[in-house]
């Protein structure tokens, strides 16, 4: 009879820079089937300003799922891009224009859970990667204030 193993790993940090991985690793046991893929409890906060517009600038996440080592080794299983909504962006008129805009995105739009049958009697150990990174034009702006959390889950049985 099979059982089912959970697998958990995450954090929280402030926004990585442009195209700069994070990444959580976990160890599959020999003869295990990988059953399925989440992230979840996913948020990302965001406060940006500039002055000028190019500081603004649309922000997205890449999910990355990669077998580095055992029967599928360097095989990347799954990966897609989320857009992060932004909700507000305005100018403050002066002097010096200002241009301030804020991120917001939670599970609805960054989450997944993916099925999957990875594995199985007679694979040998492995290790599953998971990596974010974030994606966004440099531009002019900075980051005043930036939050991302969240929480990846892998589903294996025996």
């Amino acid at each position: 009879m099979a059982t089912n193993h959970w697998l958990t790993g995450g954090g929280s940090r402030a926004v990585p820079n442009a195209n700069t991985p994070v990444t959580t690793n976990f160890s599959i046991p020999a003869n295990a089937t990988v059953r399925r893929l989440m992230v979840r409890q996913i948020s990302v906060q965001g406060y940006s300003t500039s002055t000028t517009n190019n500081g603004c600038t649309p922000m997205a996440i890449l999910h990355t799922f990669t077998f580095t080592t055992g029967k599928y080794g360097f095989r990347s299983i799954w990966s897609s891009f989320h857009a992060v909504p932004w909700n507000v962006t305005y100018v403050v008129v002066g002097p010096v224009n200002v241009y301030n805009s804020w991120y917001n995105g939670g599970d609805a739009e960054l989450g997944m859970n993916h099925r999957c049958a990875y594995g199985g009697l007679g694979a040998p150990a492995a290790n599953l990667q998971y990596q974010f990174s974030s994606f966004y034009f440099q531009g002019t702006g900075q980051w005043v204030q930036s939050q991302v959390n969240w929480q990846v889950a892998v589903l294996y049985s025996l």
